[in-house]
């Protein structure tokens, strides 16, 4: 049996974060580009839906702002869940600076679906 109503694009992201899944959402139906570059820290935690005040507001604010990108991720070593506002670029030089000017670790190629540690 199937879904009995839709759910809207802002429960999808909800859910996503509390089941810390991995997640990159085109917020403003942009174009996205080859590189996604976190730029700005939401969240930081062991367990989003216990303690992100919030969640909702959190992701409404999100829909509602200028930002490209809203994305989650896991670290699998330590089980930290990232939430950061994020941006694309198609130049993995132009990406590079931006992840490095923002001290990230690494950047996502949406092209080849893997991590590119950011280099010192």
């Amino acid at each position: 049996m199937g879904r009995l109503q839709d759910i809207t694009p802002q429960q999808d992201v909800v859910n996503k974060i509390n089941a810390q899944t991995d997640f990159t959402y085109n917020i403003n139906k942009t174009r996205v580009e080859r590189y996604t570059i976190s730029i700005q820290n939401i969240f930081t935690g062991k367990n989003p839906s216990l303690y992100l005040k919030d969640t909702w507001q959190v992701v409404d604010d999100a829909f509602n702002s200028n930002h490209e990108l809203l994305g989650g991720w896991l670290d699998k070593q330590d089980g930290v869940y990232y939430l950061d506002y994020n941006l694309s670029v198609n130049n993995l030089k132009d990406a590079m600076k931006i992840a490095k000017f923002n001290k990230q670790l690494a950047i996502y190629d949406n092209v080849s679906q893997k991590v590119i540690p950011v280099a010192d």
